[in-house]
């Protein structure tokens, strides 16, 4: 008989994914790491844990087989943070543990793992955790304590070619290339609605203005704008874009939409919209993708999909190019259903949480030999 490989996911703010009526924010990386911790469940050999952040829950939940074990506030020193975790860490008492986005705890887990014989499995988030632009960023302190993990996982996952070969040049690390992952259903039955769709928090580098722009480019359009506060919300910019958004009477904007109800935007949506500088390999060209849903990128392009599937528009950073694609692909009802078409293969191809789930099982079982 097989023994059962108890695995624990670390992934704070991941909690409203599980308790719905739980209406704090999260990302595309929390979202990445429920998906798969749910589809895990379905493999018999695995016993699936998940670390969070408290937010006033009980000390251990279960949500859909999972057992969720609570650590550290966020409103916690750095001491009572690192103390409260590292219980949380003993509590699971796993042989693997998986986490995602690079920071200082990212290091703080894997030599824990190294010190305790642990496995430890990496998954990269963002091009910026490998092309430089998180030494940039960060406290050389930060910054080597993060960049243990490329040394000490047992174990790291890339979301795109790009990072795969960065990962390779600047880093020395050979890594497994599974791509994001989300439920595909047929999207045939879905009548499209006549909105231009954005979704994203207000971080900065995602650029919610020029979206904001674009719709008043586009007085004749409908645009909606679903987005949440960014996790550090700089001298009130939230409450200065809303004030914005509010001046442009074909815009609406809508603040928050619980996970298990963001769909029906992508599948009513004409078109999406994405602004960022960069991203890894964003879950809403997923979330669009999957409900045949045509995308319109500004800057970012992962493994050059929109071009190679023809699912959509790359504009390479030319807003006036984005204003005239968006234009095209309205009134071309061939181009749009082709495009919307391809979407959706595309989307089926390489997205299929069940597909995706199965690699990184394969990866976990061969670490455990």
């Amino acid at each position: 008989m097989k023994r059962t490989l108890h695995i624990c996911f670390v992934s704070p703010k991941a909690y409203p994914l599980f308790n719905k009526k739980c209406n704090e924010i999260f990302g595309g990386a929390e979202v990445q790491l429920y998906l798969l911790a749910r589809e895990l469940t379905k493999n018999k050999d695995l016993d699936v844990n998940f670390i969070v952040a408290d937010y006033g829950q009980r000390p251990s939940e279960k949500y859909d087989g999972i057992t969720i074990i609570k650590s550290f506030k966020f409103s916690d020193s750095s001491l009572i943070k690192n103390k409260k975790f590292l219980i949380s860490f003993m509590r699971a008492n796993a042989d693997m543990y998986i986490q995602r986005t690079l920071d200082p705890a990212s290091g703080i887990i894997a030599i824990l793992c190294k010190l305790l014989g642990k496995r430890f499995v990496y998954m990269v988030a963002h091009d910026g955790e490998v092309d430089g632009g998180y030494e940039r960023n960060n406290r050389m302190v930060t910054v080597l304590l993060a960049n243990v993990v490329f040394k000490y996982a047992d174990a790291t996952i890339v979301q795109n070619t790009t990072q795969k070969d960065l990962l390779c040049t600047r880093k020395g690390r050979d890594s497994f290339l599974i791509q994001s992952g989300y439920p595909i259903t047929d999207p045939s039955g879905a009548s499209k609605g006549d909105y231009v769709l954005w979704v994203g928090r207000s971080e900065q580098w995602k650029r919610p203005e020029i979206f904001i722009k674009l719709a008043e480019r586009n007085t004749d359009l409908s645009f909606k704008m679903i987005c949440p506060r960014a996790y550090k919300d700089y001298k009130d910019n939230y409450s200065l874009l809303k004030q914005q958004t509010k001046r442009v009477e074909n815009l609406e904007f809508v603040e928050y939409v619980p996970f298990n109800k963001i769909d029906r935007y992508f599948q009513k949506a004409k078109v999406f919209v994405n602004t960022s500088t960069q991203e890894g390999f964003p879950n809403t060209f997923i979330q669009a993708a999957k409900n045949g849903t045509p995308i319109i990128s500004l800057d970012v392009n992962p493994d050059n999909i929109l071009d190679e599937y023809n699912c959509g528009f790359f504009c390479d950073g030319d807003f006036d190019e984005m204003d005239k694609r968006l234009d095209q692909l309205l009134n071309d009802a061939d181009l749009y259903k082709r495009m919307s078409d391809n979407a959706y293969r595309y989307a089926k191809e390489n997205h299929d949480i069940e597909k995706n789930a199965e690699e990184l099982h394969r990866v976990m079982m061969d670490l455990k030999c």
